[in-house]
């Protein structure tokens, strides 16, 4: 029973609610205790009562076993007759983005996750109240949620969850204005009056389809009306926090655009692409209403509930993969979220278009921050013959701006984290390195959000989950470089191995868990079973300042972390997106490749790669045979599986290893081989023997090869290993006359391997 009289409730919600309807702003109840959702309901009934009106009102919770939402069908019986109410359970909570309710009622019970209290919280109007129910406050600090359950990483029990996620949730209740915690088992109250400091609600014009627009979304779609009218190669980039409208008015644009097509006579085949295929949602959505309004006939596909395609007399806008739509040359693309796909997918995508329209969210749920914003202008800028536009929409479309339940989550979720501002010139001398402990984080808000803006800036997808994962995940922690008491490097790093299993079955079940990424595929696909018992370090992110990058700091932070685990730990590892510049950037650091995946990320376009620095003997013999199997691998199928691997990387993958192994050739090859390089028989009488003698090269130690340039060796990965035909090769490689360079190679590795070795 709660301490608090319902009559005192009701009065202090009406108190809370005036204060929101006469402020335009929104106000937020946090409810702790038993009967918290009952409360919750009463509070919706009280608010109701105020407006004299039928308000709309989303519930979300968790789902019990058979799939039902809990609490719903009390939500429903309280409040019958009082609220149009939508229902949708927190795995659904991607689909509340881009609608618009009075009330918000979220049972955070037994689920309580950042990317749901992100994405909900910014689906509320101005005017209205998000009621957000807990257990009681002990106890759910010490209760764990599904959430925190997966956090967990043997050798790691529920004993080494801090909660310290929730901890900064009631934390920052309390310290932001317009946000209120009841304690209703206390029957006490945290909260205070709100001086109204925001300003006036968003201005609304109502423009040619009926639909009211802001000043800045009218501005977004003159932009776009005026640039498909542009000769030549253009581009607009559409940037905004989240809740600025900017999806809409890119619908709505899209829909005009067609309309013009159609009126023309002209048809068109238009790309839609985003991270994910549920992201365009809210820009379909407007292209689909914009062309209702404008009484155009259209046909619709979906898939899993989101509209993929949109037809209408001729004109075709499709969603299709990032990836795709970066080789696709399509006159128009549109891509939505940019900031969560690699800036060099999104250069192929402007490359292979006429007009390309950018949108993307630079503080909010997945927000990256100024960084990609700049990071992508710049790059923008290098093409003078691109015609660039650029529009920044300010004016939130729910609610005013600098409205305190929105400082609040950005506050809570660190949504508006960037890097410290540091001033002189750093140098690797004048840094000092740092361990930072998880309490540290959750005390010391200056060093989480230095940490946390260096991540989200130099890393294109990022969740609020990923907050919660550093705070409370027990084998995650943090280091630093500091320099002058700023963060000039941050490093996140996860505990991993340190197992050992009674049988293979044993292991292979827990390769399937999370937490142990770079045993379980070392194990899975090296057949180095026996690396689960060395325990490591997996380095879950490294980003340096963007003001100070290339300039060593991120290999001096390496070597300092190298230098801590010494003695602690057997290796350090990394997965990441194979790129040409991060294979360079760990190799050159001494991390030596042992896993590629087999299939390319559809968002980054590119294979994710597994690299080790061992740091015992023991574990230098396994990261050795690992590699070598690697190796063998990645030879055997270059032709097949990693056709679609770039040449650089497959060499710079190649060039680099630990051990080797010895490959003995037929007499028949040993003879083929030698005429071939003197010229005696034809490359297609002897390639069998040249794939051979080359393999040799691949798979042995890398100070035991032959010294060859960076394009001879392409040349024999392109040739032997990936079946290029000689005018591809002659045109990817710039060589003149490719058959006589393979010859001379193949007489290079004779005299090495074969007249040397016998």
């Amino acid at each position: 029973m709660s301490k608090l009289s319902i009559a005192k409730f009701r009065a202090l919600v009406r108190k809370i609610a005036s204060e929101a309807i006469s402020s335009g702003e929104r106000r937020l109840i946090v409810l702790a205790g038993r009967e918290s959702l009952r409360y919750g309901c009463l509070a919706v009934r009280a608010y109701c009562k105020l407006v004299k009106k039928k308000v709309s009102l989303l519930y979300s919770a968790d789902t019990d076993q058979t799939g039902a939402l809990i609490g719903l069908d009390n939500v429903k019986d309280e409040l019958k007759g009082v609220a149009s109410l939508d229902a949708l359970s927190l795995d659904e909570s991607d689909l509340a983005l881009g609608g618009t309710w009075d009330l918000l009622l979220v049972d955070f019970s037994k689920q309580f996750r950042a990317n749901d209290l992100g994405r909900l919280t910014e689906t509320v109007r101005g005017g209205g109240l998000l009621l957000f129910c807990i257990p009681p406050l002990d106890e759910w600090f010490s209760t764990l949620t599904p959430f925190e359950r997966k956090l967990i990483s043997k050798p790691y029990t529920e004993y080494d969850i801090k909660h310290l996620f929730k901890r900064r949730f009631v934390s920052k209740a309390l310290e932001h204005p317009g946000v209120w915690l009841i304690d209703l088992e206390k029957g006490e109250v945290y909260g205070r009056e709100t001086k109204t400091i925001s300003s006036a609600p968003a201005r609304f014009t109502v423009n040619l389809y009926g639909i009211p627009l802001t000043e800045d979304q009218l501005k977004a779609i003159e932009v776009f009306q005026k640039l498909v009218e542009t000769k030549g190669k253009s581009c607009l980039l559409v940037i905004a926090d989240r809740g600025r409208g900017k999806s809409a008015a890119i619908g709505l644009g899209l829909a005009w655009y067609a309309k013009k097509l159609i009126d023309e006579g002209r048809s068109r085949f238009i790309i839609l692409t985003a991270p994910e295929p549920s992201n365009i949602r809210t820009l379909v959505d407007f292209l689909v209403r914009g062309l209702e309004i404008l009484n155009i006939r259209y046909n619709v596909r979906e898939v899993g509930g989101v509209i993929r395609k949109v037809e209408v007399d001729g004109v075709e806008v499709a969603y299709t993969q990032p990836v795709t739509a970066a080789k696709s040359k399509v006159a128009v693309k549109v891509v939505d979220e940019a900031a969560g796909i690699p800036i060099p997918l999104l250069l192929g995508i402007l490359k292979n278009s006429k007009i390309s329209i950018f949108s993307s969210t630079i503080h909010g749920y997945e927000g990256a921050g100024r960084g990609f914003s700049v990071r992508f202008m710049k790059a923008l800028k290098e093409d003078p013959r691109l015609n660039v536009e650029y529009v920044k929409l300010e004016t939130p479309i729910r609610y005013p701006k600098d409205d305190p339940i929105e400082r609040w989550l950005y506050d809570m979720l660190l949504l508006d984290a960037e890097p410290d501002k540091i001033e002189g010139e750093p140098s690797l001398d004048l840094v000092s390195y740092k361990r930072i402990d998880k309490d540290d984080l959750f005390r010391d808000e200056s060093i989480l959000r230095s940490l946390y803006g260096i991540y989200v800036l130099a890393h294109y997808r990022n969740r609020p989950n990923d907050l919660a994962i550093l705070l409370d995940a027990p084998h995650h922690s943090a280091r630093a470089l500091i320099y002058n008491g700023k963060v000039i490097v941050s490093l996140w790093v996860a505990e991993e191995g340190g197992l050992t299993f009674a049988s293979r079955d044993d292991m292979l079940r827990e390769a399937e868990a999370s937490g142990h990424v770079i045993p379980s595929r070392v194990a899975l696909h090296c057949s180095v079973l026996d690396f689960f018992k060395l325990k490591g370090l997996r380095i879950v992110r490294i980003a340096t300042h963007p003001n100070f990058t290339g300039r060593g700091f991120g290999s001096k932070a390496l070597s300092m972390l190298e230098s801590e685990s010494s003695g602690i730990y057997h290796w350090i590892g990394a997965s990441f997106g194979a790129s040409e510049e991060l294979v360079k950037f760990w190799t050159r650091n001494g991390y030596i490749p042992v896993h590629l995946s087999p299939s390319i990320n559809p968002v980054s376009g590119e294979y994710s790669l597994i690299v080790i620095k061992p740091l015992t003997e023991e574990a230098y013999e396994y990261v050795a045979q690992a590699n070598v199997e690697f190796r063998v691998r990645l030879l055997e199928s270059l032709y097949d599986v990693y056709s679609k691997l770039k040449l650089d990387i497959a060499r710079l993958l190649l060039s680099v290893g630990l051990g080797g192994m010895r490959i003995e050739l037929t007499r028949s090859q040993e003879d083929r081989v030698r005429e071939y390089s003197r010229g005696m028989l034809s490359y297609e009488a002897s390639c069998d023997s040249v794939k051979a003698l080359a393999r040799i090269h691949f798979l042995s130690k890398p100070d035991e090869r032959v010294k060859f340039e960076d394009y001879e060796e392409k040349l024999m990965i392109a040739k032997l290993f990936m079946g290029m035909d000689w005018e591809s090769i002659r045109r990817i490689l710039k060589i003149d006359k490719p058959l006589d360079c393979m010859r001379r190679i193949a007489g290079r590795m004779v005299e090495c391997y074969l007249d040397r070795s016998g």
